[in-house]
């Protein structure tokens, strides 16, 4: 899941060198990529929630607790996906 987010930002912030040198064919490679990134993150958002909410006594199918929790986690993983872009680009262009 890290390494297709970490794609995933890259080919949304505009770095094509990960689908140029993929020894694929770039637009189709790129649109496999964004599809399955956004499948297993939501599949992991599903399944992160349905495990929040079985944690309670009362069993209940919405829960708000767990709907902000999941959110967060989210923006915890596309967040150190981002920082991992921003470490790797100085590397790159040196």
């Amino acid at each position: 899941m890290w390494y297709l987010w970490v794609v995933n930002l890259r080919a949304y912030l505009g770095d094509e060198d990960v689908f140029n040198h993929s020894g694929w064919n770039p637009e189709t490679y790129r649109r496999f990529v964004l599809r399955l990134g956004v499948v297993v993150l939501g599949a992991d958002a599903i399944l992160f929630y349905i495990a929040i909410t079985q944690q309670g006594w009362s069993g209940n199918r919405f829960s708000f607790t767990a709907l902000v929790a999941t959110v967060i986690y989210l923006a915890v993983i596309i967040f150190v996906s981002f920082v991992s872009v921003n470490l790797e680009r100085p590397l790159k262009e040196d």
